[in-house]
């Protein structure tokens, strides 16, 4: 009755895409051939369609080289709105920190753990300085590990010796909790900060600045939301990412388009990882150079393989209980410096199956030890 529907829900998922994608999105729901054909033709001539790009024909052999390229109106005016608020943004003025505050704030970062002192590099320097100007919108482009928190610790002080009030947001509730923890900057999910907006709580006022941290991930219309309230608050956004890191679960890579339109400052020096081969690997990583990434971990001894599921699985369980053991071992001996940290222990898994089966696992540890008490189940949609 409606075709139009899959054209929306198509483009929830992309920004843009190809007949095929539209033939196998609508083959999820219609499997006669005629029904197939009818509502494929209606969406081909849909008034909610809009073709980008024309098929590109091969001239010597006549057969389709690349598909047509189609959007929706709907996206269109999305991005369109997003690429004017960061624009309009750009323009406003009225946010620079003195370059006396900022000096400060880098040498109270840095002289903050006595145990501990370091110095920003420049180029982190740089980055301070720049999302520290005077303009409504900055970004910092920077692989994983190349000291975004750090640099904006620095900034929160800045900005927070300047009297200004700084929010922190992130599409991911992990990510929200690592930016305040290595930030300090209070931070929140970007759908509950949304929320809390549309009802009227902790709403946006003019100086403001607002840290969106993993903004690769953030989609078309979810930026194009949080950049009009800030644009309408005269508050200031700031940006931090990679858009070469995971992609946003829905439509649209609002990070990438922004920064080449605004400008961004960049961090290329990886510093999480401390050994030189560590550090390529992270880069090799970033660019998408997986097997190369492994390889060096593997000559190094870092890299565990087994024949089969069940043997990883085993294995994984043994090591987390291993590594749990001796971290109560060493609390309880009263030790300085243990060796982890329970949120240190981390365990991933690629399917839902091998995750059950994990934590089905690692929960008979704790109970055994008796560290869980009484178990409840409750159902769930899935």
């Amino acid at each position: 009755a409606e075709p139009e529907l899959l054209l929306k829900q198509l483009s929830n998922e992309r920004s843009t895409f190809d007949e095929r994608d539209i033939a196998k999105a609508l083959h999820r729901t219609v499997d006669d051939p005629a029904d197939f054909a009818n509502i494929r033709a209606r969406l081909m001539a849909s008034d909610d369609l809009v073709m980008l790009k024309p098929q590109q024909v091969d001239a010597e052999t006549g057969k389709v080289a690349e598909p047509a390229v189609f959007t929706t109106r709907d996206i269109l005016r999305v991005e369109y709105d997003m690429a004017r608020s960061a624009q309009v943004l750009s323009e406003h003025e009225g946010f620079a920190v003195s370059d006396r505050a900022v000096a400060a704030a880098i040498r109270h970062v840095e002289t903050g753990d006595p145990e501990k002192p370091f110095k920003l590099d420049a180029e982190q320097v740089d980055a301070v300085r720049h999302v520290t100007g005077d303009n409504g919108i900055a970004a910092v482009v920077g692989l994983a590990g190349t000291g975004k928190s750090t640099l904006l610790a620095a900034a929160r002080v800045a900005w927070e010796s300047d009297g200004r009030r700084v929010i922190g947001a992130a599409l991911a509730g992990k990510a929200a909790e690592g930016l305040e923890d290595s930030s300090g900057i209070r931070s929140r999910t970007l759908a509950a900060w949304e929320l809390a907006w549309a009802n009227g709580h902790e709403t946006l006022h003019r100086g403001d600045v607002v840290v969106v941290d993993e903004a690769g991930m953030v989609s078309s219309q979810q930026m194009a939301r949080v950049l009009k309230i800030a644009e309408e608050a005269g508050a200031k956004v700031v940006l931090v990412g990679d858009a070469m890191q995971l992609q946003p679960i829905q439509a649209g890579a609002a990070f990438r388009a922004i920064t080449e339109r605004i400008g961004f400052a960049e961090l290329a020096g990886v510093r999480r990882q401390r050994e030189p081969w560590a550090r390529e690997a992270s880069r090799l990583f970033a660019r998408g150079e997986v097997e190369k990434g492994l390889d060096a971990y593997a000559q190094q001894g870092r890299l565990v393989e087994a024949e089969t599921r069940d043997e990883i699985i085993g294995r994984i369980v043994s090591d987390w209980t291993d590594a749990r053991r001796a971290l109560v071992r060493e609390t309880a001996e009263g030790a300085n410096t243990p060796l982890l940290r329970g949120d240190e222990l981390l365990v991933l898994a690629h399917t839902n199956d091998d995750v059950k089966r994990l934590n089905e696992a690692l929960r008979a540890v704790l109970m055994g030890e008796g560290a869980l008490g009484e178990g409840r189940s409750f159902p769930t949609e899935r």
